[in-house]
């Protein structure tokens, strides 16, 4: 039961360390002025590590969320998973 509970706040801690990381991302892009600037796009050979290591602590959250007692609604885990597992197909296959 130790092993578990150590996992489960592993994997909420990588889950709540994703979401920050995104709403920081959005922030930035909403806090942006309205004028155009130029934007360097980084090359995706460069994204697509990252992406795929999101993707795992993803699928490692969901997995735990699915093998957790008492059962519990794992549905905005499997979106999450979902959403970012289509995501590295598209960009990164």
């Amino acid at each position: 039961m130790r092993i578990v509970n150590g996992l489960r706040a592993v994997t909420l801690a990588a889950l709540l360390s994703f979401i920050s990381a995104e709403i920081s991302v959005i922030d930035t892009a909403h806090a942006a002025p309205a004028r155009q600037v130029p934007v360097q796009i980084e090359p995706i050979d460069d994204f697509c590590p990252d992406l795929y290591q999101r993707l795992v602590l993803a699928q490692i959250a969901l997995v735990t969320c699915m093998l957790s007692e008492p059962p519990q609604d794992c549905s905005l885990l499997q979106a999450i998973f979902n959403f970012m597992n289509s995501a590295y197909n598209q960009l990164c296959a």
